[in-house]
């Protein structure tokens, strides 16, 4: 008979113990699963608020570069602007690409002249981007204008065009005439020059009505020619209920959209106080 070590018996009367299973239970990964949840609940509104800033920051970048080469060209037209011509290579985005170093958007030679996703893309808000497809020309606070072979963001205050198709009458009446500036030089730095828009550009009137809170929410806006809707043009909930405005002494701002009845868009304009829908 064999007999076994001490070793050998104390080995062989151990209890084999199961080894243990690696991994989470199901209650474990729904819990890590609500972690994530309620983290990213918390975190994505601060990331989109803060996508938001940047965009509007690169915005008013933009409509200063606008502003200044508009700037430019009046002072070597003895603070005359450009006519209001609706046609390419006469409108003022085209007048004013050569003073931004985009001298071939206005190039009509060139194949890709009037082409704004290249040089001339500082006519683009990056908070606003192409309809697709496309079911109207005028634009919204979401999506661009499209017109003279060109997309863009921004309007530009008409009032400082004396002169051209739309500035004359009957489009603009007579008795409103002297409502335009004729040079440059006799607005004050605090008039407007361009601003986030549904269009090209407006002649806003102190009597323009207030949006409605359904044409504010909306994605879409039509274009109403009479002076009564001029406002609503710029009137655009772009950035937190506010637009960025270039003005004629260079300077950028962003303004609330009850304040844009306050600026000085034409030389009679009577600022009043309004009150926005909620």
């Amino acid at each position: 008979m064999i007999r076994k070590s001490k070793n050998e018996s104390i080995l062989g009367n151990r209890t084999q113990k199961p080894a243990l299973k690696s991994g989470f239970t199901l209650i474990e990964l729904l819990v890590v699963i609500a972690i994530i949840a309620l983290l990213m609940a918390i975190v994505m509104p601060a990331l989109r608020k803060v996508k938001n800033q940047a965009k509007a920051m690169v915005c008013a970048t933009r409509v200063r570069q606008l502003t200044m080469g508009t700037l430019l060209y009046a002072d070597d037209h003895e603070g005359l602007l450009f006519p209001v011509i609706d046609a390419k290579f006469e409108y003022w985005y085209y007048k004013i690409a050569p003073y931004l170093s985009a001298r071939e958007f206005a190039d009509s030679s060139n194949a890709n002249a009037g082409d704004s996703s290249g040089a001339m893309e500082v006519l683009r808000c990056p908070a606003t981007k192409d309809p697709d497809p496309r079911t109207s020309n005028s634009g919204s606070a979401v999506y661009t204008w499209d017109f003279v072979d060109t997309k863009g963001s921004f309007g530009m205050n008409m009032w400082l065009t004396p002169k051209g198709n739309w500035s004359e009458p009957p489009n603009i009446a007579a008795e409103d005439q002297d409502n335009f500036f004729a040079r440059i030089s006799e607005a004050n730095g605090r008039v407007p020059v361009y601003s986030d828009a549904a269009w090209v550009g407006s002649w806003p009137y102190s009597e323009s009505l207030v949006p409605q809170a359904w044409e504010l929410e909306s994605d879409t806006l039509s274009l109403d020619h009479s002076p009564a809707a001029f406002m609503k043009r710029f009137c655009l909930d772009r950035h937190s209920r506010a637009v960025n405005i270039g003005f004629v002494d260079g300077s950028t701002e962003k303004i609330k959209l009850e304040k844009l009845w306050m600026l000085r868009w034409s030389k009679n304009f009577g600022p009043r106080e309004v009150e926005l829908p909620r």
